[in-house]
């Protein structure tokens, strides 16, 4: 009973002081909390949305970084430590733009870029690159020996290389090396000796780069199967005979030795080290390569033959192909000559202290038979003389079959695109296109596909036509890889092209009705720029173009003797020009050797002229043999024409030119020969004074061209069966004519 009353009484203590506590705090105002910093709005730091972005200088154009500002303004922008000034870019849009001159200043590689702002920063990096390789500035590289690895200069950007062909074949990978740090590519020299010795083009081929295939070209030194033969199949050498002992006589495959097979040498008389023999005597071919099955040579290729010869007496040296007249000699005095030989890449070189020509034939081989040889023969060589030859090398190269600018031929204009196929010959390369001073763009102006140039529509329309461009090019002059560059002409007409001029020669006879002589001929829209008689102009009133047709008048027609006259006509075209024949009163019975007005490189050289005979026997040189009973003079001359039959009672026409060389006189005999010699017209031409003989007082001429040079023009009566024309001094021969006529006689 007294445990209740006590707990009662704790109880209603405790609801009593509840209630005091209460009671007082109702009579005051609650106090406000204290302010929190972290209970402030929150701002936020810029966020850039990529770690990494890349900029191409091969590509160009504007970079855009991405970045949320999170609503506050730019405070700056720091490419690695430096603050960019506000025009280096522009903001706009949550993206900031860097121009294309701000990012050619960047460094190759990575550059920092930090943006910040009110909320702080965020960074990124500009990985700065260009895309395009940076090659060797030689693209061709030989290797120098057996030895020798070759080696290209070869940045790939950081790319991977994916593959490497040689001449279209595969490489395996333990082949060639790329050491990225070094930015070398390596093709080693393991491999390169398993090849025949020769040219070769490489190509690489590198992971999303701009310029992805890359072209180099490789010289080998050869295989030792390659040193040790002269077949001619891509390319081969014939330079070392270390291996063979002195004595040892070689077999050549399709050589000519008709004295003695070659013999093995060293000592004095060899060259280096050991060294081939032959003994040769007066007129020799001593070595050919035959163009059979295993020396295919291919129309159309440049082929480069280098060598160095070595004779032990006075002795002349020919270089030349069976099937033509182009050849190529060293005289006894050492001196280097060319006949006919359009091709002037050649030299010889002679070292006094070596005592041995180093020789560099270039040829481009145009025949197409199998019996076709490339032969070296000797001339007026010593009794008991030897050639000594060492380091041949025949090689097939890719250079231009001229070593001359490329011709373009001029294009019609017809408000389209313009495509010129096989725009680039074999051999070059093309470089860029002028208008001017005025390079035009590519992919703009024009674009290239494989070897066809398309001019676009959009340049040329406005232009005024004709349309004058030039075109730039580059090839190798030579096998080593010097380069030369070419300027071409690439002329844009409207509307057609001058016509074809038939060249054929055209009878006219004098009449009382003949208006003179006509040619049709279609200008196309061109002028006649001149007509010129045997390179004298014509005054216009002796000739009228009109309904497309040409007419010489016969005012001016019958002020000319009888005989062939070439006329030449140029166009307003600069690229057209045509030569055309008129046979003024004589009619051609039969031609005895055919017409050589035309000579395209008539610098009187040695085999300049077009001198066929008409069964198209080449006649030979036009300074050649010694003529022999000739009184007072060396006699050098065109010898006999043997193989002529000349008609009896038959009229003939000689026409042809002459070049002195050093002597002041010559003497010219046209000799019937009927079983008994007789000179039926002799011409003698003596420090400007002219004497003649002729038994049957027919005409000759001897006209002064000046610079020594002597136009003769003489007939001839078939009064045996064949003709010989003989001449004495040192000269040159050219332009000539033999022709049956009727219509005189004399």
């Amino acid at each position: 009973m007294k445990r209740s009353k006590f707990l009662a009484a704790i109880l209603s203590f405790i609801m009593v002081f509840s209630f005091l506590i209460s009671s007082v705090a109702c009579g005051k105002e609650e106090p406000k909390p204290n302010p929190n910093p972290d209970d402030k709005p929150k701002i936020e730091a810029p966020v850039i949305e990529k770690d990494r972005y890349e900029y191409d200088w091969a590509l160009g154009g504007t970079l855009e970084i991405v970045v949320d500002l999170k609503s506050q303004t730019i405070k700056s922008v720091k490419l690695q430590q430096t603050v960019l000034n506000a025009d280096d870019y522009t903001a706009s849009n949550n993206k900031i733009a860097f121009g294309e001159e701000f990012c050619s200043g960047l460094n190759e590689g990575e550059n920092e870029l930090t943006i910040e702002t009110a909320g702080g920063q965020d960074k990124t990096v500009i990985y700065a690159y260009n895309s395009t390789p940076a090659l060797d500035n030689d693209l061709l590289k030989l290797q120098g020996n057996n030895e020798s690895d070759v080696v290209f200069e070869l940045d790939t950007k950081g790319k991977n290389i994916k593959a490497v062909k040689l001449d279209d074949k595969q490489l395996e990978e333990s082949a060639y090396s790329y050491d990225a740090q070094a930015k070398n590519f390596v093709v080693k020299k393991e491999y390169l000796n398993t090849l025949p010795v020769g040219i070769y083009t490489m190509n690489i081929q590198i992971d999303n780069l701009q310029q992805s295939n890359v072209n180099y070209y490789i010289g080998t030194y050869g295989n030792e199967i390659a040193h040790q033969t002269n077949t001619v199949m891509d390319m081969s050498k014939l330079n070392n005979f270390e291996n063979y002992s002195v004595g040892s006589e070689i077999e050549l495959p399709n050589t000519l030795t008709p004295v003695a097979k070659p013999i093995v040498i060293d000592g004095e008389q060899a060259i280096e080290g050991k060294s081939l023999s032959f003994k040769v005597s007066g007129i020799n071919t001593f070595f050919s390569t035959q163009n059979d099955s295993n020396s295919p040579y291919r129309k159309g290729v440049v082929y480069c033959f280098k060598m160095k010869i070595r004779t032990t007496k006075q002795s002349g040296l020919v270089f030349k192909w069976s099937y033509d007249d182009n050849f190529w000699w060293i005289n006894e005095d050492k001196s280097f000559s060319e006949a006919n030989c359009k091709d002037k890449r050649s030299q010889v070189s002679y070292s006094e202290e070596n005592n041995y020509w180093d020789i560099e034939i270039y040829y481009s081989y145009n025949g197409n038979s199998k019996e076709d040889k490339f032969e070296i023969l000797t001339f007026n060589a010593a009794e008991g003389n030897e050639v000594i030859m060492d380091d041949l090398m025949i090689l097939e190269t890719s250079l231009p079959i001229t070593a001359k600018a490329p011709t373009i031929e001029s294009q019609i204009y017809n408000n389209q695109d313009l495509s010129i196929k096989e725009f680039m010959p074999q051999g070059y390369r093309f470089i860029s296109i002028f208008n001017g001073d005025s390079e035009l763009k590519m992919n703009e102006d024009y674009s290239i596909s494989g070897n066809e140039l398309t001019l676009k529509n959009s340049y040329i329309q406005g232009k005024t036509l004709p349309l004058q461009l030039t075109v730039q090019s580059s090839a190798y002059k030579n096998y080593e890889g010097e380069e030369e560059t070419f300027t071409s002409d690439l002329k844009i007409n409207e509307g057609g092209k001058p016509g074809y001029l038939n060249s054929a020669i055209i009878n006219y006879q004098t009449s009382e009705g003949s208006q003179g002589v006509e040619l049709p001929f279609a200008l196309n829209g061109y002028e006649i720029a001149s007509v010129s008689h045997e390179d004298t102009l014509i005054d216009q009133k002796f000739y009228t173009y009109a309904d497309n047709s040409l007419l010489i008048k016969k005012e001016y027609l019958d002020t000319l003797n009888a005989g062939i006259h070439l006329f030449k006509l140029l166009t307003t075209d600069s690229e057209k020009s045509f030569n055309f024949y008129v046979n003024l009163n004589m009619v051609v019975g039969e031609s005895i050797i055919d017409i050589g007005f035309e000579n395209p490189d008539d610098d009187w050289d040695w085999h300049k002229a077009n001198f066929e005979i008409a069964d198209n026997t080449n006649f030979g040189s036009l300074k050649a043999g010694k003529l022999s009973g000739v009184t007072g003079g060396v006699g050098y001359g065109l010898s006999t024409l043997d193989a002529l039959s000349l008609k009896a009672e038959k009229m003939y026409q000689i026409k042809f030119k002459i070049q002195l060389d050093s002597e002041e006189q010559f003497l010219v005999a046209l000799n019937a020969k009927d079983g008994t010699e007789k000179n039926d017209n002799v011409i003698w031409y003596n420090n400007g004074g002219n004497k003649q003989w002729d038994s049957f007082g027919r005409p000759q001429t001897v006209v002064d061209l000046g610079n020594g040079i002597f136009e003769i023009c003489a007939y001839h009566k078939g009064e045996g069966s064949k003709l010989e024309i003989m001449f004495t001094g040192t000269h040159f021969i050219d332009d000539i004519s033999l022709i049956e006529v009727t219509g005189i006689d004399y």
